[in-house]
């Protein structure tokens, strides 16, 4: 074949029609020259299947090393002519077939892996070792095979319990169990304390074990398989072997896993156990409802260490700690030495005749309960009840800007009940608060003491609090700062938008200029604000717009340029 013939050839091999390249194909019987090799091997990706056939029978005449790949290839992507395509690249040698198909048993693609084990099992059976063997018998589901394998097969397994589907992470499972080697039990046990394993397969793993050789495992094993599975009632039977494990599930696991990590330890009722469960209470970075379990555990233990730990509990950060360690306390007949342990049993038991003996050594602790919701309001009444000291304390509390702003109310609250004039400066403040219950908290309470509002703001945040919102057009600048404050709250915006809408239209030549710089970049200024209370409506971001635009214009009437 010259030159010439080879050009034409070539040429015809592209040819738009397919029966036009499949006969110049056939024709080429064993006059195939290398120039062409490279224009067959595209023909491995003809549209038509018999183009492909023919090429993958023209290349394997060929022996070409360059075919050898896009055979391989073949195998992967053309079903039509797999079979065709495997017996083809035999004739490159049986092993150079095992080295570029053998790695396809681990693609994450399970078609991949099924192909390549096909392939392999119809090529280089003979010489592929028994690991290999048995991997290409995992890939096929053919299970009982796998198992003759032995300890050859205990490796591929291990690789598909790792990464696999439920199915055949269970059925390796499975198979490791009936190889039946200490080899094998150690790799299931060594899975279960694996911690990059993930846990879908430490359960599979853990459920094989325990239902096809409990007797064979050790107890230490059987533990963590019940941590697995949280099977709690063979926790508690392990007893002590199963402390450490249920440690770890109380710093790692879930909530309710931790909850039931503390109940296994209460119910062993041995004392291995006690320090755990001492431990987990007082850590104050746990979980409440697991503390409070924690707690509970000691209502009948009379040790030491139990009831000194139960008396700093009755200072606790949580309320519910405080009244549960001083009912353990009181389970054990526990009697108080000190006075300040006498103050925080009465508290916790909420016994105020006995707390309010105490007289002025209890405004301390009275204060502090002033934080819990439960019983906040009645520590607030005690205060009041303790004399001129008491009320100190109440109006300090009021008036301290550090704190919480529930106390606060509480304070100023009991302070008004008994119509100290120290209740109005703190709720007074309250009024330009951005949350509207505050306010309305503020000017009710400051209307029980028959307070007049002094000012044009306290005269606004009166009529906002009652939402008198048409009467607020009266008070100019006033207004608009409530307004602008307002702004940042989703439940006053639309009125506050509204009111500034009208305020402008009616007497916008009077706003001060800071207060129109303020409208007129309400939107950029308050983005943060928005974006925390959501998307605007519709009408609120049309009167935002309306509002912006007239206070720019208004500023460029007096000569300035946003």
């Amino acid at each position: 074949m010259n030159e010439l013939q080879v050009w034409w050839k070539t040429r015809n091999l592209k040819a738009s029609k397919a029966g036009k390249r499949l006969q110049t194909l056939t024709h080429l019987n064993h006059s195939v020259r290398k120039e062409m090799v490279p224009a067959i091997i595209e023909s491995l990706n003809d549209s038509d299947p018999n183009v492909r056939k023919k090429a993958v029978s023209t290349l394997a005449e060929t022996g070409d090393q360059r075919a050898f790949e896009p055979l391989i290839a073949t195998i992967f992507i053309d079903p039509q002519n797999r079979a065709l395509a495997t017996t083809a690249i035999k004739t490159f040698g049986i092993r150079a077939c095992l080295h570029a198909i053998a790695p396809m048993l681990d693609s994450p693609d399970i078609s991949e892996c099924q192909i390549a084990a096909e392939a392999l099992r119809q090529i280089a059976w003979n010489i592929l070792d028994e690991p290999k063997r048995a991997r290409v018998a995992i890939i096929e589901g053919e299970w009982d095979e796998v198992i003759t394998y032995g300890q050859a097969a205990i490796a591929p397994l291990l690789a598909t319990l790792r990464k696999s589907t439920q199915h055949m992470r269970r059925e390796a499972a499975n198979a490791l169990v009936k190889i039946g080697s200490k080899e094998a039990f150690d790799v299931l046990s060594g899975l279960l304390e694996n911690d990059s394993l993930d846990f879908a397969c430490k359960e599979i793993v853990a459920r094989i074990l325990k239902q096809c050789c409990a007797a064979e495992i050790s107890p230490r094993v059987m533990v963590v398989a019940a941590c697995v599975q949280k099977d709690w009632a063979t926790l508690v039977l392990y007893g002590v072997e199963a402390i450490k494990p249920l440690q770890n599930l109380l710093e790692n696991g879930d909530e309710d896993t931790r909850i039931e990590a503390v109940k296994c330890l209460v119910q062993m009722n041995i004392d291995q156990a006690h320090p755990v469960l001492l431990e987990t209470w007082e850590d104050h970075e746990q979980y409440f409802l697991v503390r409070l379990e924690a707690v509970k555990a000691c209502e009948k233990s009379t040790t030491s260490a139990w009831t000194s730990s139960l008396v700093r509990a009755l200072g606790d950060e949580l309320w519910p700690i405080r009244t549960t360690a001083a009912g353990c306390l009181e389970a054990i007949s526990w009697q108080p030495t000190t006075t300040k342990e006498r103050i925080q049993q009465s508290l916790a038991c909420k016994d105020w005749d006995r707390v309010r003996s105490f007289g002025h050594e209890a405004i301390p602790f009275l204060v502090d309960t002033l934080h819990f919701n439960s019983v906040g309001p009645a520590s607030a009444s005690e205060l009041s009840r303790l004399g001129e000291a008491g009320v100190n304390a109440l109006a300090d509390v009021a008036s301290d800007s550090s704190e919480d702003i529930s106390v606060r109310e509480m304070a100023a609250m009991s302070l008004a009940d008994i119509g100290d004039a120290r209740a109005i400066g703190p709720l007074r403040a309250m009024l330009t608060d951005k949350d509207m219950a505050i306010r309305q908290f503020a000017v009710w309470t400051l209307e029980r003491m028959a307070w007049q509002p002094e000012t044009n703001a306290e005269r606004v945040a009166v009529c906002i609090a009652h939402g008198q919102w048409d009467e607020l057009h009266n008070y100019g600048s006033a207004t608009i700062e409530a307004m602008l404050c307002l702004c940042d709250n989703s439940l006053a915006m639309s009125d506050a938008l509204t009111t500034l809408r009208g305020v402008l239209s009616k007497d916008k030549g009077r706003v001060p200029i800071r207060q129109l710089r303020d409208i007129a970049s309400l939107r950029d200024a308050r983005n943060a604000a928005f974006s925390q209370v959501g998307s605007l409506t519709s009408l609120e971001a049309k009167v935002c717009s309306e509002v912006r635009q007239t206070a720019k214009y208004e500023l460029l009437r007096r000569g300035i340029i946003m």
